[in-house]
This record gives structure tokens, sequence and C-alpha cells, in this order.
């Protein structure tokens, strides 16, 4: 039977007790989330690693003359000159790879017409040689071989300012010869005891993979006495 007042008060302790319920349920989410929510990770600085990688570096040996010295790789032999005319110090690689590559120098005897492939400028600096800029890329790539001389294949070209004669004729073969602003295939050198004298340095690199660091490198070390 329905009394006044009955049903007001059953629904007020319903709200009560939801609240409650619902004030738990909060409390108990507040309690899980600090306890298994907190971040664990630990903030600092790491020592830095340090890996020290090796570069191979290609044995080499010490040649000298009474005039000059230089270095050259290890497995390099003296040879003949492969040209007409012939280089007074010609030196070749031994095995398969390093005997594609070889070094000649012309010293005072300097054959001015004789013609290459590329140029690599040089600079005098008393009894040593400075590589100026790099190494020129075939010079059939930026002379006018309809120019050249019909029976030589020669032509007068021009690589940073340095002027040498382009071997149109045989444009497949990789000669890098050496010249200055002031000569064609020359620099000139003082040394303290032998005094002055002019170079001329021709390096070949028939291999896959032409290294042309080997050429600059013995410039590099090349000294007059």
């Amino acid at each position: 039977m329905y009394k006044l007042g009955e049903r007001s008060h059953h629904k007020q302790k319903l709200y009560a007790l939801l609240i409650i319920f619902l004030a738990g349920l909060i409390v108990a989410a507040i309690w899980a989330a600090n306890k298994y929510l907190q971040p664990e990770t630990t903030l600092g600085t790491s020592e830095g690693v340090v890996r020290r990688v090796e570069v191979a570096i290609p044995p080499t040996k010490e040649v000298s003359s009474r005039i000059f010295s230089m270095t050259v790789p290890k497995s390099w032999q003296t040879t003949k000159s492969q040209f007409i005319p012939a280089a007074q110090y010609a030196w070749r690689g031994v095995g398969k790879e390093e005997s594609t590559r070889s070094l000649e120098i012309y010293m005072d005897a300097i054959p001015s017409n004789m013609a290459v492939n590329r140029l690599l400028p040089l600079r005098a600096s008393g009894n040593r040689v400075v590589v100026g800029d790099d190494l020129s890329d075939n010079c059939v790539n930026f002379t006018d071989a309809k120019q050249a001389d019909r029976q030589t294949g020669k032509i007068l070209a021009k690589w940073s300012g340095v002027s040498f004669y382009c071997d149109t004729a045989n444009s497949l073969r990789n000669l890098a010869g050496t010249g200055t602003p002031e000569a064609i295939n020359s620099v000139q050198l003082k040394g303290g005891t032998t005094g002055v004298h002019h170079f001329f340095f021709v390096y070949t690199d028939h291999s896959a993979e032409p290294d042309y660091t080997v050429f600059t490198d013995v410039l590099n070390s090349f000294r007059v006495h």
C-alpha cells in the first residue's frame, strides 16, 4: 500500500548509494592510475661511443736518384719507357691490377709537343710541385677533334688556364700529363744542391677503375735535391 512520503525516501536512498558507488569507482581509478600508470623511465645522459675506423693505406717505398726523390707504390719497379722520345725514368706496377699503372718522368729534355688525354695542372714551389686544380676529363670531351691535325690527331687544348696537346687520335688511352701556366708539359723546380731542372710527368692507368690519386700522391712526395 502506498504511504505518503515513502517512495520519495526510497529514491533518496538509491541516489545516495549510487553516488557512494560512483565515488568509490573514482577513488579506485585514481589509486590504480597512481600505482600502475606511473612512468618508470629514468632520463639521463649516456656516454658517447667512439669507434675507430681503420683506413687501409697502400704501402709505399721511397725511390731516389741524384736529382730527386719521391715515394711510389711498393709494388712498382723500374721499367723501360713506352714512349718516343723515351722518358729518362719509368716505373710500372707488378701484379694483375698494378701492372696497368705506370709513371714516366722526363727531366730537362722535355717533349713539349707530346700529346696526352688528360691534364693535371701544377705549380712550382721551390724544390717541389703543388697540385693546382683537378685532373681534367678526357680532353676529347672539351676540344673539337675536327680541328685536330689530320696526320697526328693533336690539337692544342687548355684546362684551368694551362695549355697542352690533346691526343684525339688515341682517345681511349688514359694518359695523364702535367703542365703549368708558364710552359706546356713542363714545371721548373730548383733544388738546394742540384739547381734548376724541368720535369714532365706522365701517368698511365688502364685498369678497370683508374685511380688518379696514385698520381697525385707521387707528385705530392716529389722533391728535388
